[in-house]
């Protein structure tokens, strides 16, 4: 599938405010998330340093001369600013309403559809995910941070098929938050995964992932040998293994599996039991 280069040709805004009179063009994904992650730093947003940023990205001098300078933008009244900035905003919106996208869930992956737009998103694999976080990963000061907007380029190029142009960066920002929200569902976690998998340690209740955790360190599986089993089967297993672990905690002799060598017979499990 291909998408078409139909982006939405939304027209730039003249704005005249009492600094000045500014041009507000619609900005570019990737300028508009690189603003974004840098006023927030530590991952807290700084209200002044979100405006600042988002503007640099989105107004132009009114006689076309090139971008507003920094120092034009500070010098201007927190209320020209939220001018400027609401009309980016406005015209962000009006790309949004152009793009009419329409989101699909798919047994394999999740396809997005719009005017002019045809994509579809399929997860990447953990060894893929791991290389991109290992190459969006650098030392600043005494301190190992992630660099956000790297990491989620490498994930939009390995995991959306049907773009055009090649380069991402080029989408409207309204198409790229949609993609990376889909793919940040397909290739992550829920939310609260991770508070109730404590939850559960915590009191003792079954979660299927501790327990396939169980499984694959009990015998040597990786998840998808353990997944592929019959459901009855694993369930018995897990309910033998936390007899033994509650055996062995309360001081009893426990048994524990071992697979016998080739000499004594290939794929037959020995049980040797240990009286402590």
């Amino acid at each position: 599938m291909r998408a078409e280069q139909q982006f939405p040709a939304i027209a730039p805004r003249t704005v005249v405010v009492e600094g000045g009179r500014f041009t507000v063009v619609p900005p570019c994904f990737a300028d508009w998330q690189g603003a974004l992650d840098r006023a927030c730093p530590g991952g807290q947003p700084d209200a002044q340093r979100l405006v600042e940023e988002c503007l640099l990205t989105c107004v132009r001098r009114a006689d076309n001369s090139g971008p507003v300078s920094r120092a034009a933008l500070q010098s201007l009244t927190a209320r020209d600013g939220d001018a400027l900035l609401s009309a980016a905003l406005e015209l962000i919106d009006g790309q949004r309403q152009w793009l009419d996208l329409v989101v699909r869930a798919q047994a394999d992956g999740v396809a997005i559809r719009g005017t002019g737009v045809q994509l579809w998103l399929t997860p990447w694999s953990f060894g893929e995910r791991n290389d991109a976080l290992r190459r969006a990963l650098r030392v600043e000061g005494d301190q190992v941070v992630l660099d956000m907007g790297s990491y989620e380029q490498a994930m939009v190029r390995r995991c959306v098929a049907g773009s055009e142009p090649e380069d991402p960066s080029a989408w409207p920002v309204p198409l790229g938050e949609v993609v990376l929200r889909e793919l940040d569902r397909l290739n992550g976690v829920e939310p609260a995964f991770t508070e109730t998998l404590a939850a559960c340690l915590r009191t003792g209740q079954e979660h299927p992932d501790l327990a396939l955790l169980e499984l694959c360190r009990a015998f040597g599986w990786t998840p998808e040998q353990a997944e592929r089993m019959g459901a009855r089967a694993g369930q018995r297993l897990v309910a033998t293994l936390q007899v033994v672990q509650a055996g062995a905690g309360a001081g009893y002799a426990t048994a524990a599996p071992a697979a016998l060598s080739s000499q004594d017979g290939e794929g037959v499990t020995r049980i040797l039991v240990h009286d402590d």
